[in-house]
């Protein structure tokens, strides 16, 4: 079952790596979720032709318009083949994305719940392949999805019905033309998990230079206790940009927001962002 307390040191040695830098732009929520059309993420790289769709909205996730930007690494960006060695019946699983953006690899593995009732996945594994189909590198890697209470510890592992998310692996080893394909065993979590009182999103976020502050909001009945967030940056087809984290233990009170600041590595024109907050339910 994955914990809150290992996700904090995922966001603590990312957020560590990145450095902070300037430039501006900052995003609201949008209120249909529409994809708009518009320009290429950059000038040397197209966008994929198979990108995931951003996840469906769950309980600590929202898709966030924002006026267009343009990041200050150079993008390189490809989609991927996505071997699927092991996984629950009721989870699709799409093309993979690779992006580069400085001295980082983000890989990107698009899932959804085509089931009838929510689906928690356990630890994954992933593991880059090269052009030769020899692993280059694997690790343990989780899904970004929805919030769910445990007999004694949450989980962020979650999707509801219809829900999509992303499993993401980032790399500082393994240059991005070396990876061709990967690989991905993920089985379900059976713990009897509940839906909690709490209902932290996002509602707002900045991008500035390397630097994301993310707005959330308490949208739920009970207090929360926040972990950490994310947000993809996306170009106007969708398609992810890069990977931005923020991290925190503040206390959320039902109804209240708090604006939270962190990195990340990212490039090219930026028109939304799909946002996740983590959090554990204060409720009794």
């Amino acid at each position: 079952m994955r914990t809150h307390l290992p996700a904090r040191l995922l966001a603590t040695s990312l957020l560590s790596f990145l450095p902070l830098a300037a430039c501006g732009s900052d995003g609201a929520a949008s209120p249909d979720g529409a994809v708009d059309a518009g320009a290429d993420a950059s000038p040397d790289a197209a966008p994929p032709p198979d990108a995931p769709p951003p996840p469906v909205v769950g309980n600590n996730a929202a898709l966030l318009d924002g006026p267009d930007v343009t990041g200050v690494l150079i993008l390189h960006r490809k989609t991927v083949d996505i071997d699927v060695a092991a996984a629950p019946v009721d989870l699709r699983v799409g093309t993979g994305v690779v992006v580069g953006t400085g001295g980082l690899t983000h890989v990107l593995y698009p899932v959804t719940n085509a089931g009838g009732g929510d689906l928690c996945l356990g630890p994954a594994t992933g593991e880059l392949l090269d052009a030769a189909g020899a692993v280059v590198e694997h690790g343990e890697i989780y899904l970004e999805g929805s919030v769910r209470r445990g007999p004694q510890l949450p989980t962020y592992s979650c999707l509801a019905p219809g829900e999509s998310g992303w499993l993401y692996q980032s790399s500082t080893t393994t240059p991005f033309d070396q990876v061709a394909r990967t690989r991905l065993s993920v089985d379900a979590d059976d713990t009897a998990f509940v839906e909690p009182a709490a209902r932290v999103v996002p509602v707002s976020y900045e991008l500035e230079g390397f630097v994301l502050r993310l707005t959330v909001r308490n949208a739920g009945t009970a207090r929360a206790v926040l972990d950490f967030g994310h947000c993809v940056p996306l170009d106007a087809d969708g398609a992810p940009l890069g990977y931005a984290m923020v991290a925190s233990n503040d206390a959320l009170e039902a109804g209240a927001s708090v604006e939270l600041q962190g990195a990340g590595s990212w490039g090219g024109l930026a028109v939304r962002a799909a946002c996740r907050m983590n959090f554990r339910d204060d409720a009794p």
